[in-house]
């Protein structure tokens, strides 16, 4: 496993209440999946995890119900596990 960071891009606000996170993370090598951690966003965040992409600066949106508890230009933690790694 090793540790990298998603740059948040953008964040949408929809009138429901239901906030939509845009996050830009550079895929290492031999990368597998990808897991953001979300415990950093609360309990109401949700985004599944990034499967067998191909190296280089990719895009992902995390879901959150209510207002956003990040703002653009911050980052979030996540993991990357090579093929054949379990993911913990």
């Amino acid at each position: 496993m090793i540790p990298i960071r998603a740059s948040v891009t953008q964040i949408n606000l929809q009138e429901s209440g239901r906030s939509w996170i845009e996050v830009e993370i550079d895929v290492p090598g031999q990368c597998e999946r990808i897991e953001l951690d979300l415990e950093e966003l609360g309990p109401l965040a949700y985004a599944p995890p990034l499967l067998n992409s191909p190296e280089g600066l990719r895009k992902l949106w995390i879901t959150q119900d209510g207002p956003p508890t990040i703002n653009v230009g911050e980052t979030i933690s996540a993991r990357s596990f090579t093929k054949g790694e379990a993911a913990e």
